[in-house]
């Protein structure tokens, strides 16, 4: 899926091939300043954005993925970015947040990798581009390009679950602007 947050009447248009709408929730509206385009600005208390079903072309199981987001936090700590799966199940959730104080995670859900970033800061008033990778065996963390993280982390179950932007769980990523998600 590809959303863009061009389009602030569409916020949850998916502009890929696969056309999976998310819906808006709570406290999430559009902006013109993006990384390139639209953003999508949020409360910091109820925005997100989640899918009524599950996206058909989501990879699930062990089947390699990627995500990738442009963000502009205005702070850090525990705050998700994309996900889904069964948060209450080891191993049965896949999850990008930004972790502790100016850090990055790959969650797994019991079997997270997490990275704190020594040469970039996250919350200095500019765009930063997170990704993570998994391709079936090593799980690779990304910031503005650079590796910051990679391990090998076993075999994954997540499920067909949950999918949200700028939301994992219960965590939600607040006071920021969220440009060109992938996954």
């Amino acid at each position: 899926g590809f959303w863009n947050f061009d389009d602030p009447y569409a916020l949850g248009a998916d502009t890929s091939p696969q056309h999976f709408p998310l819906a808006v929730l709570g406290g999430a509206t559009g902006s013109g300043n993006g990384f390139a385009g639209g953003a999508l600005l949020l409360d910091g208390a109820s925005g997100f954005l989640q899918g009524g079903s599950f996206p058909p072309a989501v990879p699930v199981g062990n089947a390699p993925y990627s995500m990738a987001a442009w963000i502009k936090p205005s702070g850090t700590g525990a705050r998700g970015m994309v996900g889904w799966g069964d948060y209450a199940t080891d191993r049965a959730v896949t999850a990008l947040r930004l972790q502790g104080n100016n850090g990055v995670a790959h969650v797994w859900q019991g079997a997270n990798l997490f990275t704190s970033l020594a040469t970039i800061q996250l919350a200095d008033g500019d765009w930063h581009h997170i990704a993570a990778t998994y391709d079936g065996q090593t799980r690779p963390l990304w910031a503005d390009g650079q590796m910051v993280g990679w391990d090998v982390p076993g075999l994954h179950a997540d499920g067909a679950d949950h999918f949200s932007l700028w939301r994992t769980a219960d965590v939600r990523c607040f006071g920021s602007r969220l440009g060109e998600v992938r996954h």
